[in-house]
Order: structure tokens, then C-alpha cells, then sequence
């Protein structure tokens, strides 16, 4: 759907043409009263992608307090989350090489403007600097050259927007191995994993690993500590200010299987 306001704004009526055409050349929308944006698109069955359609006329002195007040209106409707702002370069339809260069460089500058507004604030009217608009950093500006460039620019954020998240669990590093893929086979993805084989007499109980991490900031610390004579590896604190000692944490002979396993060269199979 497409809010209806837009036949009434001189500087966006050029744009229906493109929201009303069929896809692909169009979105093919329907006109409504959405009255708090321009644009809605479904994405499922309850949620919808929200977009508000900014064009050169919005960012000028004269009207940009408005467009910034009708912005933080439209972010606040969902949160910042599944809308974004259309920020029009130039709303026709084709590039047009008797066009000023002088207008695309002007849109360009509105864009940069309100795009550095949205991120450190405004003053939000003329004799109140103490008033600043409150910063959007979360909300997503889209720069839109031509009107015929709207339907590509929507689609391919829609498309952003529904992707699924990466699953850690199922993440592999790229050309990796098929032997190294094997069910059951899975290989460990965070330092915590490897730890408790860290040792010449594996696997270390879970409290001693643990112990591990509350004594060392990451594993390149522990291996530093390892690496160590005991009473080096007493003096020397890390980031968190705590001494790195494993003798403290593992006993003498659980801190000497870890020194152990560190200076020996071992062949993963």
C-alpha cells in the first residue's frame, strides 16, 4: 500500500506512477490512508515494512524540522525496527542529461544533511540550541537516485530485512575439509570448547576450566602463561588484574600437564 498524502505533495506525486506500475517495473500498490508513513509492505502475516518517502523540498531550512519531527514520529511507530526512510536524489523517472548539475549536487548535500541530522542531532527550532532532536543512529537512510529506482531499492531491503539469521551452531569456515565435517565430528567454535584439552591428561573437570577463564582474559593469555616459568607466570597480571598463576588454579601437577602440553608439538588426528 502507499499512503494517499503522496497525490497531495507536489514533490512526490511524480513517484505513484512507479509505486502503482506492475512489478517488476513497479511495485504494483494500492492507495490507502496510512496517515504515519508512505509506503507498507507485507513481510509476513502480521508484520509489515514500513517506509517514510523524503524528497529534496523536505530538507530545505524552511521544512526541515518538520520532516525531522515527522521522522522521529514514524522511527517511534515500530522502534526503528522493519522501516526505513526513502531519501529521493530526484524524483524522475529517468536520468535526465539536461538536468542542472547543480540539482543533483544540492539533493546530494540535502542527503549528506540529513543524514549526519538523524545521527548527532538538530536544534529543533530557530532560538533554542538547548533543544536538540534526539539522534536516530538505528534508523536505515536508503538514497534513492531516480523514481524508477524504488521498487529494486524496496525489494532488495524487503529481502535484508526476512533473511534468516546465521545459526552459529552450523557454521563451518570456508573450504573446510569433509572429514572435518563428519556427523558427529563437529568441530569446536569457541576457545571455552578447546580448553579442557588443554592438557597433557585431558579433558580438564569443568570447574578447573572455568577457573581457567576467571584467571586468564582469553586463551593467547593462558598460553602466555604456560609458556612461562611458574614464578614469571606468577608476576604477570592480565587486563582484568588478576594473577595468572596455574598453579593456584590447578595444583602443581594439573598446572605442570598444561605447561606440558603447550611446549610439546601434538598431531591432531
Amino acid at each position: 500500500m502507499f499512503c494517499t498524502s503522496l497525490r497531495r505533495r507536489s514533490s512526490a506525486a511524480p513517484l505513484i506512477s512507479t509505486l502503482t506500475l506492475p512489478t517488476p517495473a513497479g511495485l504494483q500498490l494500492i492507495e490507502s490512508d496510512l496517515r504515519t508513513h508512505d509506503i507498507a509492505i507485507p513481510i509476513s502475516n502480521s508484520k509489515r515494512l514500513l517506509f517514510l518517502i523524503v524528497t529534496p523540498p523536505c530538507v530545505i531550512s524552511t521544512s526541515l524540522l518538520d520532516t525531522l519531527k515527522r521522522i522521529e514520529h514514524f522511527a517511534s511507530l515500530t522502534g526503528g525496527k522493519n522501516c526505513a526512510v526513502l531519501c529521493m536524489l530526484s524524483t524522475s523517472s529517468t536520468k535526465d542529461n539536461t538536468e542542472a548539475s547543480s540539482s543533483t549536487t544540492a539533493a546530494l548535500a540535502a542527503y549528506a544533511h540529513l543524514t549526519s541530522t538523524l545521527l548527532f542531532g538538530a536544534p529543533r527550532s530557530q532560538g533554542e540550541p538547548s533543544a536538540s532532536f534526539t539522534p536516530l543512529v538505528h534508523l536505515p537512510i536508503l538514497p534513492v537516485p531516480l523514481a524508477s529506482s524504488i521498487p529494486d531499492i524496496v525489494r532488495a531491503y524487503r529481502q535484508i530485512v526476512t533473511a534468516p539469521l546465521p545459526n552459529p551452531s552450523t557454521y563451518s569456515e570456508p573450504n573446510t575439509p569433509p572429514s572435518a565435517s563428519r556427523p558427529g565430528k563437529r568441530k569446536p567454535t569457541h576457545a571455552f570448547e578447546l580448553l579442557p584439552y588443554c592438557t597433557v591428561t585431558p579433558p580438564l573437570a569443568e570447574d578447573a576450566a572455568i577457573a581457567l577463564t576467571d584467571a586468564y582474559v582469553d586463551l593467547k593469555d593462558l598460553i602466555h602463561g604456560a609458556m612461562s616459568t611458574a614464578e614469571e607466570d606468577s608476576t604477570s597480571e592480565s587486563m582484568q588484574g588478576i594473577t595468572g598463576r596455574l598453579e593456584e588454579v590447578l595444583g602443581a601437577q594439573g598446572a605442570q600437564d598444561v605447561r606440558d602440553f603447550w611446549r610439546e608439538e601434538w598431531v591432531a588426528e
